[in-house]
């Protein structure tokens, strides 16, 4: 009774549910019975910032560990998980930076968001025949896992589930799986149209995309640190969000006519990027696409494009000279933000609105025309070109 009078919990008719934990830590064992009543559950952060525990055992009687249930249990070493566990919960253990390998029972189906996300330690990890889902970034951050494997059960990867796991060199795949295979340690549909993910800690300094991929996933070349340079096929037409957000190495790349659709924060923190060609069929720059590119200091926009979204150049401070193509009716908040070596920039008659902070630390900026279509400009760009003496406006008398 003693023990049991460490832990927090409800009843029902047939079952009991974990809810807290205020023990000493170290190796916690979960009772059987909890106020007369199988336990049957753990509760959404029932143990979550339990510093002290150490280790903890879970009956064979519980069938889901709640969201949240371990989040930050730094000093979380072993896990004995039983096989009637179905479900494990949104970022169940994310943060559990000492746990270093973990055994997922036969009898679960379903792993959640984040799941064992920032667990830094995690050498080894298996997932079973019978798992069919693992939600968006469950192994983010594992930077410690060197492979994992891909049953064939599994039908759903959640978007950025590899993503900065910067020791991942392999992601296998049952041959069975309906669903995903993998070609030389990295992940793609089935019919290996999408390249899925790209483990972040491959060696090799460049990689050929084969010739029938269309679509680069979200993240799926994310925090990928060895690379260089990266060959795209003419076959491909969309690259995801945030898809070489953080390779920080990358330099050269050439996105192909073909490419209709790159999302936001694809190119984000490409520090060694230093220029890009935009396709004539995209029509609109995301959030964020290209910034804190902190080496690109060339960038074509062609007359497709419509729309530069909010922050999408911010931090390029060496880009000197933009011309904003006649298709542009929209500049986004901080869209060249902290550009802090653009000392010029042409804006066209189609452009109707520019966003607050646009130009916000551009503080070589000295000639900027702004046409007489503009309807809306940021109270802050405002600001900044009544405040700046040496600025040639030119054009647009609308605001001023």
């Amino acid at each position: 009774m003693a023990a049991q009078a460490q832990f927090e919990y409800t009843t029902s008719d047939s079952e009991s549910i974990v809810t807290g934990y205020s023990g000493p830590g170290g190796a916690v064992v979960i009772p059987d019975e909890l106020g007369g009543k199988p336990v049957r559950g753990i509760a959404d952060n029932a143990f979550s910032g339990s510093y002290s525990l150490t280790s903890i055992t879970i009956p064979d009687s519980e069938t889901f560990i709640g969201n949240s249930a371990f989040e930050y249990c730094y000093n979380l070493t072993s896990v004995s998980l039983p096989r009637s566990v179905i479900f494990i919960g949104d970022a169940a253990f994310r943060g559990c930076h000492d746990l270093t390998s973990i055994n997922i029972p036969e009898s679960v189906i379903s792993v959640g968001d984040a799941a064992f996300s920032e667990c830094s330690m995690l050498r080894s990890i298996a997932i079973p025949d019978g798992v069919t889902s693992i939600g968006d970034k469950a192994f983010s951050g594992c930077n410690n896992l060197p492979s994992i494997t891909i049953p064939e059960s599994m039908i759903f990867i959640g978007d950025r589930a590899f993503q900065n796991c910067t020791g991942l060199i392999n992601i296998f795949v049952d041959e069975e799986n309906s669903v995903y295979i993998s070609v030389d340690g990295i992940l793609f549909d089935k019919s290996q149209e999408t390249l899925v993910c790209y483990p972040g800690g491959k060696p090799t300094d460049h990689y050929t995309i084969q010739d029938n991929v269309t679509s680069i996933g979200d993240a799926a070349f994310s925090g990928c640190k060895n690379l260089t340079t990266i060959t795209i096929p003419d076959s491909l037409t969309s690259i995801g969000v945030e898809a070489f957000f953080g390779c920080g190495n990358l330099s050269t790349t050439t996105i192909p006519d073909s490419v209709s659709f790159i999302g936001d924060s694809a190119f984000r923190a490409c520090l060694r990027l230093s220029k890009i060609h935009i396709p004539d069929g995209v029509t609109s720059i995301g959030v964020e696409t290209f910034s804190n590119c902190r080496s690109l200091s060339l960038i074509i926009i062609p007359n497709s494009v419509t729309s530069i979204g909010e922050g999408a150049f911010s931090g390029c401070s060496r880009l000197r000279y933009m011309t904003i193509p006649d298709s542009v009716n929209s500049i986004g908040d901080r869209a060249f933000g902290g550009c802090s070596g653009l000392n010029r920039i042409t804006l066209q008659d189609s452009l109707t609105f520019i966003g607050n902070s646009a130009f916000n630390g551009c503080h070589r900026l000295t000639n900027i025309s702004l046409p007489n279509s503009l309807t809306s400009i940021g109270e802050r760009v405002q600001q900044l070109l009544q405040s700046r003496a040496n600025l040639f406006l030119g054009g647009c008398s609308n605001f001023f």
